[in-house]
């Protein structure tokens, strides 16, 4: 890992966010990259022609200092944990902006959606165009040494498998490694014999994990993967972006927006 990509503003998580990226890159020697966006200027019947060059000044400058205080934030972390890193602003989507910059660093680090704002950089928008391994981390407080104690979410899926390699770098520095899957009666032979593939891989590649497989209730997948993240107090989870049943949902609905909404650790997530 060389290259950790950080989503910058000016929320009260961004600080705890830069904790973790800064910790994975001391780990891993990687540097760090700060990227602010500054929104494209919309409003709903009117283009930014609309306004007087006065209220568009006044707007640009506003947004630059806010840059800039985000932009001294993400240089005090790096100062203070020696680590190198590049500040970037870009004025676009925001969404688009992370996807674009994303493609060509090992990972995306970015907070989790903020319920009063827009679905524009929506994690889940995220996951499913950048194409890269991406951590989400909740708005609330968290331990910043995210990925000592890991649960993985396996399901045997496409999905699952590219989560567990793109993790495999995080993997190898943890203390506890845990693996989960669900399974509905029906279906536990195929499941368990499929657990027991990942804990092999897992093994040869350096990495001792634990596994379970549980058997479904009344909960959704995701309310039960949530209960699993506590019980084993587990600071990061990897999972995969799910398909279409009830072990299986699409990405934008079912496990994947429960997990990504309520989680109160970082979610490593891959697509």
């Amino acid at each position: 890992m060389k290259t950790i990509l950080v989503q910058a503003d000016l929320g009260k998580s961004f600080q705890a966010r830069m904790a973790v990226a800064t910790s994975i890159a001391q780990q891993h020697g990687a540097r760090i990259r700060g990227l602010y966006v500054i929104p494209l200027f919309e409003m709903a019947g009117y283009s930014k022609y609309s306004f007087p060059k006065s209220v568009l000044e006044e707007r640009s400058r506003a947004e630059h200092a806010e840059a800039q205080a985000a932009e001294n934030v993400f240089r005090t972390c790096l100062e203070d944990s020696g680590v190198e890193g590049e500040w970037l602003v870009q004025v676009g989507d925001l969404c688009e902006t992370l996807c674009g910059f994303s493609r060509l660093t090992d990972l995306l680090i970015m907070g989790q959606r903020d319920p009063k704002g827009s679905d524009n950089a929506s994690p889940d928008r995220v996951v499913l165009r950048a194409g890269r391994p991406v951590m989400v981390t909740p708005h609330v407080a968290f331990d910043e040494q995210a990925g000592s104690r890991v649960l993985i979410a396996w399901d045997g899926s496409r999905e699952s498998a590219r989560a567990v390699h793109d993790a495999l770098p995080l993997l190898e520095k943890a203390t506890q490694v845990d693996v989960v899957t669900f399974t509905e009666p029906k279906s536990e032979a195929a499941k368990v014999a499929s657990l027991d593939a990942v804990l092999a891989f897992l093994q040869e590649r350096g990495v001792s994990a634990d596994g379970e497989s549980l058997v479904l209730n009344e909960l959704s997948v995701g309310e039960s993967l949530l209960n699993r993240v506590v019980d084993r107090g587990a600071n990061m989870l990897v999972m995969g972006g799910y398909g279409q049943s009830r072990l299986r949902e699409i990405v934008l609905g079912g496990v994947t927006r429960t997990v990504l909404e309520q989680s109160s650790i970082p979610v490593l997530m891959s697509r």
